[in-house]
């Protein structure tokens, strides 16, 4: 039997005895992916962009991938615990092509994006039906737990007695998932050394936003920090554009790394910088 396969059925005897506290039921543990359906998905990806490999595994990796990047631009939703792809529909697209199958236009026009929770207007603590929502805009800005990250944001740096501004921007890390661009803070300038240690740190942690990326027992644990509390749907900071670095534009909403046109939430939109830091075509 092949290792992997002898490490896969270990770790599944193992869990097997877990149980869910909520329901009093064994928790449900589901079958690794087969090498001949990883095989597939790659196969599926090459329609999208021929440029991908299989050594592609990370959003830092997939960012300069440029056919890719319009495709999830323009047919997918992303949000903290689901992912949805759907094809715009139109027969002169050349990113996600016509639709295909059995039924007809009509009926595609009607499957809709799933929609995100909403509170009741009339009752905060309850959320509106999905017959409600469904075929509506809408976005994370009400899901549970961004709501207690927004009260965070700050708090790492007012322990530390750091001030949170474009002038305070010493650097910037890149989230290994969204590959978003977030400001490494500190109250002054950091020496050779220190962007070192700060270097040696980016090689040895992936960075996740939100994360807290300085270990308790690193000598930049006190002097520098990145806001907590953010998360990979945040967009880019206002700072990051504000600091004196001057920093390579990036779109604000997707963190693309890019002056130019691309697709940005199945819009058309070029970069700049804040005030107004995407104009609309």
């Amino acid at each position: 039997m092949h290792y992997q396969t002898v490490c896969q059925e270990s770790l599944r005897h193992s869990h097997s005895y877990l149980v869910d506290s909520l329901k009093d039921r064994p928790c449900m543990i589901g079958k690794p992916a087969t090498d001949l359906l990883i095989d597939e998905v790659w196969s599926s990806l090459e329609p999208v962009d021929e440029k991908i490999t299989k050594d592609d595994t990370t959003s830092k990796s997939l960012s300069g991938k440029k056919n890719y990047q319009e495709f999830l631009n323009h047919c997918t939703v992303r949000r903290q615990y689901f992912f949805m792809i759907k094809k715009c529909g139109k027969a002169d697209c050349n990113i996600c092509r016509p639709v295909r199958g059995p039924w007809g236009q009509e009926a595609f026009n009607e499957v809709h994006f799933l929609p995100d929770p909403v509170p009741m207007p009339t009752d905060p603590d309850h959320y509106q039906k999905f017959s409600e929502l469904y075929g509506k805009n809408t976005s994370e800005e009400h899901r549970p737990s961004l709501q207690q990250k927004k009260a965070s944001i700050g708090s790492v740096a007012k322990d530390k007695g750091i001030r949170i501004s474009g002038e305070t921007v010493r650097a910037v890390l890149r989230c290994e998932d969204c590959n978003k661009p977030r400001c490494v803070h500190a109250n002054r300038k950091l020496n050779k050394d220190q962007l070192i240690l700060l270097q040696g740190l980016e090689e040895d942690i992936s960075y996740i936003c939100g994360m807290d990326f300085f270990p308790d027992d690193h000598p930049l644990q006190k002097i520098c920090c990145v806001l907590a509390g953010i998360h990979c749907a945040t967009e880019v900071s206002a700072h990051f554009y504000s600091s004196r670095l001057k920093f390579r534009p990036v779109c604000y909403v997707c963190g693309i790394d890019s002056s130019k046109r691309h697709f940005c939430g199945g819009k058309k939109f070029v970069s700049i910088r804040p005030p107004s830091v995407h104009k609309l075509f």
